[in-house]
């Protein structure tokens, strides 16, 4: 577990300054699934351990090598709803450098206007290819193997 990563959450979750959107860069879904599933079981829902299961979360991965406006507008309709559930939704995109100029697009207006308790976490492996208006919208969090860095911060 990347304990500087939950950390972050943690004095987020204690100082009740959670962003509304993280971009978590140099690294991939797979390799900090866990750490994902302690964060939002923590975090955002009270003890919902399995993320797959819950349907206030939706994970988005690319299709084909690539995520596309459709991919991004099937997100948001999916969050038009309030949770029966949980008070917190959130969604999770997956090689978020992997979306077409449309998807970017139409995940900017989700991101310029928050709605209150749904969360975006973004995940990728290459900063340098996400759109810089998502990353304007976003708590940047820069992982790898001994260190955290809040992009925001620096």
């Amino acid at each position: 577990m990347n304990e500087l990563l939950i950390k972050h959450f943690e004095r987020n979750f204690t100082t009740n300054r959670m962003s509304h959107a993280f971009l978590i860069c140099n690294t991939f879904y797979d390799c900090i699934k866990d750490d994902l599933e302690y964060i939002l079981s923590n975090y955002f829902f009270d003890g919902s351990k399995n993320i797959y299961n819950n349907p206030d979360i939706y994970i988005l991965r690319p299709v084909n090598d690539k995520i596309v406006k459709e991919d991004i507008l099937s997100l948001q309709d999916s969050f038009k709803t309030k949770s029966l559930l949980n008070m917190n939704k959130v969604y999770i995109i997956d090689c978020a450098e992997k979306m077409n100029s449309y998807a970017s697009n139409a995940l900017l207006k989700f991101l310029e206007e928050p709605e209150p308790n749904i969360y975006g976490i973004l995940i990728s492996s290459n900063l340098n290819k996400v759109l810089s208006t998502i990353k304007s919208r976003c708590q940047i969090l820069m992982v790898d193997n001994e260190s955290l860095f809040n992009i925001n911060e620096l």
